[in-house]
């Protein structure tokens, strides 16, 4: 696909925290959608949840299009307000803001109500406005005063002006970050162009313009990975703190189990020590389960800063 034809997008952005739940982005786009295009103040995340029948056991559990849960919670929520949630996938060129959006990947419901979601791999966000979905009513005056969250804006791959003259083939705006060796030829007609000499002061021109867009691109990456690294440190924080919940957890069992072993105890107090056992059992279970996705997530953005870090050394070349 040429750059003329990859679109820019603008999103209303989550952390996917909310209510106590954590990595809950998808239900919160659609949430977003319910309270700021449907206007309904009302909803709130965790009736979304009870609406599409997800348990205590998915509270920090991230949305997977292989869990058959997740796909009929979402179905449900869908049926529930009449509406068909379309997923597109974010393309990438280079640096987090040069993304753009394809046709919906996935599809949920029946409608002719669309909620236009993003993936940005395990990120998702509802898009308020593109090219290929279309505007949203809402504005980001609005979505601030409603509740303080707000819009991004991301850009397609832009190709230098001076350059734009030449026909580019698809190759030359691929997702990964080109040098400016290879777009340096002069803008002259197709057949000239592996012929005629480069004028020095034109080369010199472009070559300029290419560093000056490739230390944007730096910058941005940049600021990604500090993003990421400030977000790993947090979900590391989060990860120390289930540990102790867990700990703690261990020790209740361990005092009651110590307390059936010294003492007599009459068989209905007896009964309900053991209820709690399985009760603090299940939440160490569910808790361990919690650890394990947060561990994931963090091994999944480490990999991303290494690819980060690689780009930009590419792109100093």
């Amino acid at each position: 696909m040429s750059g003329m034809n990859r679109y820019g997008f603008t999103t209303i952005q989550n952390s996917g925290a909310l209510e106590g739940f954590s990595v809950q982005c998808m239900l919160i786009s659609i949430l977003h959608y319910l309270r700021y295009i449907r206007q309904d103040q009302t909803i709130t995340l965790t009736r979304l949840r009870e609406i599409g029948g997800l348990g205590p056991d998915t509270a920090h559990t991230m949305f997977d299009i292989d869990d058959p849960r997740f796909v009929q919670a979402i179905n449900r929520i869908c049926n529930h307000f009449n509406i068909q949630v379309n997923v597109h996938y974010a393309n990438r060129d280079g640096s987090a803001s040069n993304r753009w959006l394809g046709n919906p990947a996935a599809t949920f419901g029946r409608s002719s109500e669309i909620v236009p979601v993003v993936a940005f791999g395990l990120h998702f966000e509802l898009i308020v406005s593109s090219a290929i979905t279309g505007d949203l009513p809402i504005t980001t005056e609005a979505i601030e005063r409603a509740g303080g969250v707000y819009i991004h804006n991301y850009t397609p791959v832009i190709i230098e002006p001076m350059i734009t003259s030449t026909l580019v083939k698809p190759a030359d705006v691929s997702s990964t970050p080109v040098k400016p060796a290879n777009v340096s030829s002069t803008p002259v007609k197709p057949a000239d162009v592996s012929s005629t000499p480069v004028k020095s002061v034109f080369d010199a021109s472009v070559k300029s313009a290419s560093q000056k867009s490739n230390q944007h691109i730096i910058d941005e990456l940049v600021s990604e990975m500090i993003e990421q690294k400030q977000t790993i440190q947090f979900i590391k924080k989060e990860i120390e703190s289930d540990k102790n919940f867990i700990k703690e957890h261990y020790n209740q069992i361990k005092n009651i189990k110590h307390i059936l072993e010294s003492e007599p105890i009459n068989e209905e107090i007896g009964k309900l020590l053991y209820t709690s056992i399985e009760t603090l059992q299940q939440e160490i279970a569910n808790r361990k389960q919690i650890c394990r996705d947060k561990i994931a997530l963090v091994d999944q953005m480490d990999s991303h800063i290494y690819e980060i870090i690689g780009q930009i050394e590419m792109l100093k070349k």
